[in-house]
């Protein structure tokens, strides 16, 4: 599987980690995503944070996929949930671990060797949150 099932999105991650690193990497509280793009936190909010938890890094290695409500736990740090979210995401791609299979976003980070993010998501509410932050910040960068 070539780029990890990610080949057609390649730009489309490029983009968000050029955004998270000029932008979204500075901010730490809820209200402050939204001068990113408050259409995107509307969308972490209704589809993707019911789908997140926050987790140890030994829940995360002990993490199996079975069918709970959370598909996606990854660690804590002093920043709101969706800050966290996106560096996990930024992560993931940037270390080539992020993968596509089948409508399913299989996102694993890790650092110093353990993992501080593991499980998936639905591939569309990840795309449809991140070409939204892409859309509003070209609007705004014009």
């Amino acid at each position: 599987m070539l780029y990890n099932g990610l080949e057609n999105d390649l730009k489309t991650f490029a983009e968000f980690i050029y955004i998270y690193e000029t932008s979204i990497k500075f901010k730490s509280k809820v209200d402050e995503f939204g001068l990113i793009s408050q259409k995107a936190a509307q969308l972490f909010k209704k589809n993707i944070q019911p789908k997140v938890k926050y987790a140890t890094k030994n829940e995360i290695a002990d993490f199996i996929d079975e069918s709970k409500k959370q598909s996606l736990f990854f660690t804590k740090d002093n920043n709101a949930q969706i800050f966290c979210f996106c560096r996990h995401l930024r992560n993931s791609f940037g270390h080539a671990l992020l993968r596509k299979e089948r409508q399913k976003l299989y996102i694993t980070d890790k650092y110093r060797g353990k993992e501080t993010a593991k499980g998936h998501l639905d591939y569309h509410d990840v795309i449809d949150f991140i070409v939204m932050i892409i859309k509003d910040y070209k609007n705004k960068n014009k």
